[in-house]
């Protein structure tokens, strides 16, 4: 969540004026805190994040300099690939940890169903039921 709130403001602060464009449109943009979380999940998918950031890194014909909308194609080739590094890294490795913890637990459940002494224990007492071993009752 605090990664995801940084890289929010800091698309806002970066961002917030950028024209519109193909891929950074009305529902795809930095204008709000609200919507650049959105922004941010659907890059944390992979979901088109090179053509938003081309969008952003693009001034000509959406760079308005009185508006001051134009921004240096460098903050945009560090902001969004920096940020797809780091969240891949997080939720791939929050991932992983919620999968081993599940096997680790599902391993621990199936081991204490039936143990060595349960073993032993139900040979003792087929023992004193079946006297001749014939294996039947």
């Amino acid at each position: 969540a605090l990664l995801f709130s940084l890289y929010a403001i800091l698309g806002m602060r970066i961002f917030g004026r950028e024209a519109r464009h193909p891929y950074l449109h009305h529902y795809a943009n930095f204008d709000n805190f609200f919507r650049s979380v959105l922004l941010l999940i659907r890059l944390c998918t992979g979901e088109s994040w090179n053509n938003i950031m081309h969008d952003c890194a693009s001034n000509e014909p959406y760079c308005d300099d009185h508006l001051g909308s134009c921004v240096s194609a460098i903050w945009a080739y560090t902001y969004f690939p920096s940020f797809i590094i780091l969240a891949m890294f997080i939720l791939l490795n929050l991932i992983v940890a919620i999968i081993l913890r599940e096997f680790t637990t599902a391993s621990e459940e199936d081991a204490a169903l039936v143990t060595a002494d349960d073993l032993s224990g139900f040979a003792r007492q087929w023992e004193n039921i079946d006297k001749g071993r014939t294996g039947l009752i």
